[in-house]
Protein backbone atom coordinates (compact mmCIF):
# COMPACT_ATOMS: atom_id res chain seq x y z
CA UNK A 1 0.00 0.00 0.00
CA UNK A 2 3.00 2.33 0.55
CA UNK A 3 4.46 2.24 -3.07
CA UNK A 4 0.80 2.91 -4.08
CA UNK A 5 -0.11 5.47 -1.71
CA UNK A 6 3.63 7.33 -3.43
CA UNK A 7 2.42 7.01 -6.80
CA UNK A 8 -1.27 8.16 -6.06
CA UNK A 9 -0.26 10.72 -3.94
CA UNK A 10 0.79 13.58 -6.64
CA UNK A 11 -2.68 12.83 -8.43
CA UNK A 12 -4.89 12.83 -4.85
CA UNK A 13 -2.41 16.56 -4.21
CA UNK A 14 -3.69 17.81 -7.85
CA UNK A 15 -7.29 16.96 -7.34
CA UNK A 16 -7.27 18.58 -4.07
CA UNK A 17 -6.27 21.73 -5.26
CA UNK A 18 -8.88 21.57 -8.26
CA UNK A 19 -11.40 20.45 -6.01
CA UNK A 20 -10.10 23.71 -3.38
CA UNK A 21 -10.33 26.03 -6.49
CA UNK A 22 -13.87 25.13 -7.58
CA UNK A 23 -14.87 25.16 -3.55
CA UNK A 24 -16.17 21.34 -3.96
CA UNK A 25 -13.68 19.35 -1.13
CA UNK A 26 -16.99 17.68 0.49
CA UNK A 27 -18.65 16.52 -2.61
CA UNK A 28 -15.87 15.44 -4.87
CA UNK A 29 -15.44 13.51 -1.14
CA UNK A 30 -18.69 11.34 -1.86
CA UNK A 31 -18.39 10.94 -5.17
CA UNK A 32 -14.58 10.05 -4.77
CA UNK A 33 -15.46 7.39 -2.32
CA UNK A 34 -18.25 6.12 -4.96
CA UNK A 35 -15.56 5.50 -7.39
CA UNK A 36 -13.05 4.22 -4.99
CA UNK A 37 -15.73 1.36 -3.71
CA UNK A 38 -16.50 0.60 -6.96
CA UNK A 39 -13.04 0.33 -7.79
CA UNK A 40 -12.59 -2.59 -5.06
CA UNK A 41 -15.30 -4.95 -6.50
CA UNK A 42 -13.18 -7.85 -7.67
CA UNK A 43 -15.10 -7.75 -11.16
CA UNK A 44 -14.00 -4.32 -11.34
CA UNK A 45 -10.63 -4.93 -10.76
CA UNK A 46 -10.62 -7.63 -12.89
CA UNK A 47 -11.99 -5.53 -16.01
CA UNK A 48 -8.79 -2.63 -14.90
CA UNK A 49 -6.08 -5.05 -15.42
CA UNK A 50 -7.35 -6.84 -18.27
CA UNK A 51 -5.21 -6.66 -21.06
CA UNK A 52 -7.71 -7.50 -23.60
CA UNK A 53 -9.53 -4.27 -22.84
CA UNK A 54 -8.70 -0.89 -24.45
CA UNK A 55 -8.65 2.52 -22.71
CA UNK A 56 -11.81 3.24 -24.05
CA UNK A 57 -13.58 0.07 -23.20
CA UNK A 58 -11.94 0.50 -19.73
CA UNK A 59 -13.22 3.74 -18.99
CA UNK A 60 -16.91 3.30 -21.20
CA UNK A 61 -17.50 0.17 -18.39
CA UNK A 62 -16.33 1.74 -15.25
CA UNK A 63 -18.77 4.91 -16.47
CA UNK A 64 -21.40 2.24 -17.30
CA UNK A 65 -20.66 1.11 -13.43
CA UNK A 66 -20.60 4.24 -11.85
CA UNK A 67 -23.12 6.50 -13.82
CA UNK A 68 -21.50 8.99 -15.33
CA UNK A 69 -24.62 11.57 -15.36
CA UNK A 70 -23.65 11.70 -11.17
CA UNK A 71 -20.26 12.72 -11.39
CA UNK A 72 -18.64 16.19 -11.76
CA UNK A 73 -17.14 16.98 -15.03
CA UNK A 74 -14.00 17.32 -13.54
CA UNK A 75 -13.80 14.23 -11.78
CA UNK A 76 -14.82 12.36 -15.35
CA UNK A 77 -11.70 13.98 -16.98
CA UNK A 78 -10.05 13.02 -13.80
CA UNK A 79 -10.97 10.10 -14.65
CA UNK A 80 -10.13 9.78 -18.17
CA UNK A 81 -6.09 10.95 -17.12
CA UNK A 82 -6.39 7.88 -14.62
CA UNK A 83 -6.85 5.13 -18.14
CA UNK A 84 -4.54 7.18 -20.28
CA UNK A 85 -1.77 7.19 -17.82
CA UNK A 86 -2.59 3.28 -16.87
CA UNK A 87 -3.38 4.32 -12.90
CA UNK A 88 -7.22 3.82 -13.14
CA UNK A 89 -6.39 1.01 -10.16
CA UNK A 90 -5.00 4.30 -7.23
CA UNK A 91 -8.54 5.29 -7.22
CA UNK A 92 -8.96 3.84 -3.92
CA UNK A 93 -5.02 4.97 -2.69
CA UNK A 94 -6.16 8.47 -4.08
CA UNK A 95 -9.69 8.82 -2.65
CA UNK A 96 -7.87 7.71 0.62
CA UNK A 97 -5.16 10.24 0.72
CA UNK A 98 -7.72 12.84 -0.79
CA UNK A 99 -9.98 12.30 2.33
CA UNK A 100 -6.77 13.08 4.27
CA UNK A 101 -6.12 16.34 2.61
CA UNK A 102 -9.90 17.14 3.25
CA UNK A 103 -10.12 16.02 6.99
CA UNK A 104 -6.59 17.87 7.52
CA UNK A 105 -7.84 21.17 6.19
CA UNK A 106 -11.01 20.97 8.89
CA UNK A 107 -8.00 20.17 11.68
CA UNK A 108 -9.73 16.37 12.15
CA UNK A 109 -7.19 13.39 12.62
CA UNK A 110 -8.48 10.01 10.92
CA UNK A 111 -8.64 7.58 14.00
CA UNK A 112 -8.91 4.00 14.14
CA UNK A 113 -10.48 2.74 17.57
CA UNK A 114 -9.65 -0.93 18.58
CA UNK A 115 -12.32 -2.42 21.28
CA UNK A 116 -12.22 -6.09 22.50
CA UNK A 117 -15.84 -6.05 22.22
CA UNK A 118 -18.83 -4.06 20.48
CA UNK A 119 -19.96 -0.89 21.33
CA UNK A 120 -23.09 1.11 21.67
CA UNK A 121 -23.42 4.03 19.03
CA UNK A 122 -22.98 6.27 22.66
CA UNK A 123 -20.65 4.24 24.13
CA UNK A 124 -18.36 4.96 20.79
CA UNK A 125 -19.53 8.19 20.61
CA UNK A 126 -18.59 9.08 24.51
CA UNK A 127 -15.18 7.43 24.10
CA UNK A 128 -14.39 9.29 20.88
CA UNK A 129 -15.36 12.48 22.74
CA UNK A 130 -13.30 11.58 26.29
CA UNK A 131 -10.30 10.95 23.44
CA UNK A 132 -10.85 13.94 21.83
CA UNK A 133 -10.47 16.13 24.91
CA UNK A 134 -7.94 14.09 26.34
CA UNK A 135 -5.36 14.71 23.23
CA UNK A 136 -7.17 17.97 21.89
CA UNK A 137 -7.92 16.90 18.72
CA UNK A 138 -11.05 16.49 16.56
CA UNK A 139 -11.31 12.58 15.52
CA UNK A 140 -13.22 10.78 12.54
CA UNK A 141 -12.83 7.75 14.07
CA UNK A 142 -13.84 4.06 13.34
CA UNK A 143 -14.40 1.00 15.24
CA UNK A 144 -12.48 -2.32 14.55
CA UNK A 145 -13.25 -4.92 17.07
CA UNK A 146 -10.10 -6.79 18.60
CA UNK A 147 -11.06 -9.84 20.67
CA UNK A 148 -7.42 -10.19 21.58
CA UNK A 149 -7.33 -6.73 23.57
CA UNK A 150 -9.04 -8.59 26.64
CA UNK A 151 -10.87 -5.53 27.52
CA UNK A 152 -9.86 -2.02 27.53
CA UNK A 153 -9.40 0.51 24.15
CA UNK A 154 -6.67 1.26 21.63
CA UNK A 155 -6.80 4.62 19.72
CA UNK A 156 -4.71 4.92 16.64
CA UNK A 157 -4.47 8.32 14.90
CA UNK A 158 -1.94 10.26 13.28
CA UNK A 159 1.67 8.86 14.71
CA UNK A 160 -0.30 8.97 18.27
CA UNK A 161 -1.88 5.63 19.70
CA UNK A 162 -2.94 5.66 23.20
CA UNK A 163 -3.58 2.00 24.59
CA UNK A 164 -5.72 1.59 27.61
CA UNK A 165 -6.48 -2.21 26.94
CA UNK A 166 -6.01 -5.18 29.41
CA UNK A 167 -3.58 -6.68 26.86
CA UNK A 168 -1.08 -3.88 27.19
CA UNK A 169 -1.01 -3.79 30.87
CA UNK A 170 -0.29 -7.75 31.16
CA UNK A 171 2.67 -6.79 28.30
CA UNK A 172 3.78 -4.17 31.02
CA UNK A 173 3.49 -6.22 33.89
CA UNK A 174 5.10 -9.28 32.55
CA UNK A 175 8.13 -6.97 30.70
CA UNK A 176 8.81 -5.58 34.55
CA UNK A 177 8.31 -9.19 35.78
CA UNK A 178 10.58 -10.38 33.78
CA UNK A 179 13.15 -7.45 33.96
Amino acid sequence: MAELATVARPYAKALYSLAEEQNKLEPWLEQLAVLSEVSLDPKIQMLIESPKLSKDQKLNSFFGVVGEDGLDPMLKNFLVVLVENNRIELISAIYELYKEMVLATDKIEQATVYSAYPLTDDEFADLVKSVEAHCEVKLAAKLVIEPELIGGFKVEFGDQVLDMSVKSELDSLYQTMIS
